[in-house]
Protein backbone atom coordinates (compact mmCIF):
# COMPACT_ATOMS: atom_id res chain seq x y z
CA UNK A 1 0.00 0.00 0.00
CA UNK A 2 1.55 3.30 -0.74
CA UNK A 3 0.34 5.05 2.09
CA UNK A 4 2.82 2.25 4.39
CA UNK A 5 5.68 2.98 2.21
CA UNK A 6 5.20 7.04 2.91
CA UNK A 7 4.87 6.80 6.46
CA UNK A 8 7.58 4.36 6.78
CA UNK A 9 10.22 6.84 4.76
CA UNK A 10 8.41 9.82 7.15
CA UNK A 11 9.91 7.69 9.93
CA UNK A 12 13.01 6.92 8.89
CA UNK A 13 13.81 10.37 7.35
CA UNK A 14 12.27 12.34 10.61
CA UNK A 15 14.36 9.70 12.72
CA UNK A 16 17.64 10.00 11.75
CA UNK A 17 17.63 13.43 11.50
CA UNK A 18 16.96 13.42 15.17
CA UNK A 19 20.11 12.92 16.06
CA UNK A 20 20.11 9.57 18.25
CA UNK A 21 22.54 7.23 17.59
CA UNK A 22 20.41 4.63 16.30
CA UNK A 23 19.08 4.97 13.08
CA UNK A 24 16.25 3.47 11.17
CA UNK A 25 17.45 1.48 8.24
CA UNK A 26 16.09 -1.73 5.71
CA UNK A 27 12.92 -1.57 4.28
CA UNK A 28 9.76 1.02 4.52
CA UNK A 29 7.28 -1.00 5.60
CA UNK A 30 9.49 -2.97 7.77
CA UNK A 31 11.84 -0.62 8.99
CA UNK A 32 14.40 -1.39 12.58
CA UNK A 33 16.85 0.28 13.90
CA UNK A 34 20.63 0.20 13.18
CA UNK A 35 23.40 1.55 16.20
CA UNK A 36 25.06 0.73 19.13
CA UNK A 37 23.73 -1.76 21.81
CA UNK A 38 25.18 -0.42 24.89
CA UNK A 39 22.38 2.61 26.39
CA UNK A 40 20.19 0.88 23.69
CA UNK A 41 18.34 -1.33 26.55
CA UNK A 42 18.28 1.79 28.77
CA UNK A 43 16.45 3.83 26.44
CA UNK A 44 14.20 1.11 25.26
CA UNK A 45 12.63 1.15 28.97
CA UNK A 46 12.69 4.84 28.82
CA UNK A 47 10.69 4.90 25.99
CA UNK A 48 8.40 2.18 27.11
CA UNK A 49 7.48 5.11 30.04
CA UNK A 50 6.64 7.10 27.49
CA UNK A 51 4.15 4.72 26.10
CA UNK A 52 6.47 3.35 22.77
CA UNK A 53 7.51 0.13 22.57
CA UNK A 54 10.66 -0.24 20.65
CA UNK A 55 12.77 -3.29 19.16
CA UNK A 56 15.90 -3.71 17.43
CA UNK A 57 14.02 -5.88 15.25
CA UNK A 58 12.20 -5.06 12.37
CA UNK A 59 9.25 -3.04 13.00
CA UNK A 60 6.16 -3.32 10.46
CA UNK A 61 4.04 -0.05 9.58
CA UNK A 62 0.53 0.29 9.55
CA UNK A 63 -2.16 2.51 9.02
CA UNK A 64 -2.28 3.62 12.40
CA UNK A 65 1.02 5.27 11.98
CA UNK A 66 0.22 8.83 11.08
CA UNK A 67 2.44 11.20 10.94
CA UNK A 68 1.21 13.04 13.99
CA UNK A 69 2.01 9.32 15.71
CA UNK A 70 5.40 9.12 13.72
CA UNK A 71 6.01 12.78 15.02
CA UNK A 72 5.41 12.14 18.26
CA UNK A 73 7.59 9.14 18.38
CA UNK A 74 10.40 11.14 17.25
CA UNK A 75 9.74 14.09 20.01
CA UNK A 76 9.55 11.71 22.71
CA UNK A 77 12.70 9.39 21.43
CA UNK A 78 14.77 13.22 21.54
CA UNK A 79 13.27 14.39 24.47
CA UNK A 80 14.09 10.75 26.15
CA UNK A 81 18.12 10.90 24.79
CA UNK A 82 18.31 14.69 26.22
CA UNK A 83 17.02 13.91 29.98
CA UNK A 84 18.70 11.51 30.12
CA UNK A 85 22.22 12.64 29.45
CA UNK A 86 23.14 9.69 27.55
Amino acid sequence: HPYLYEMGDYLASTWNRAGLPWRIAGHPVRPHLIGPAEGFNEFRLAMFEQGHILFNYPWFMIMAHTPEVIARLVEDAVEVWQMRGW
